[in-house]
């Protein structure tokens, strides 16, 4: 019987979408997620970014070492989320004002509207 090695549900969507083509997590920063903190251009560097040089600025390393072993984590607080996107309390307040209404406005969520509350 022949044994196939399988990859980590995370690793294996890192795998798919890093921008370095890298075959495993970015041990040592990354320059794409560091070009993006440096940069004055929005679009430069790795979508993948985050404001955190303990994971090199990847989100992936970062999903990794704060969920367990099923990718379950606790949730995150929206200044923990304005943290890690680079974003000021206020930034953060108003995206999420924004995509509650656009969720509001969405057909694709009709079924949860009342779920959502209105803030």
């Amino acid at each position: 019987m022949s044994s196939v090695k399988k990859h980590s549900p995370i690793k294996k969507a890192f795998c798919e979408v890093c921008p370095r083509q890298l075959t495993s997590l970015p041990n040592t920063y990354c320059p794409l997620g560091k070009l993006v903190n440096d940069s004055k251009n929005p679009k430069a560097g790795c979508q993948w970014y985050i404001n955190s040089s303990e994971d090199n600025y990847c989100f992936w390393s970062w999903l990794k070492r704060v969920s367990d072993s099923n990718g379950l984590m606790d949730p995150l607080s929206q200044h923990q989320i304005a943290t890690l996107l680079g974003l000021s309390s206020s930034k953060m307040q108003t995206a999420y004002k924004e995509l509650m209404e656009k969720l509001r406005n969405s057909e694709e969520f009709k079924d949860i509207k009342d779920l959502i509350s209105k803030d």
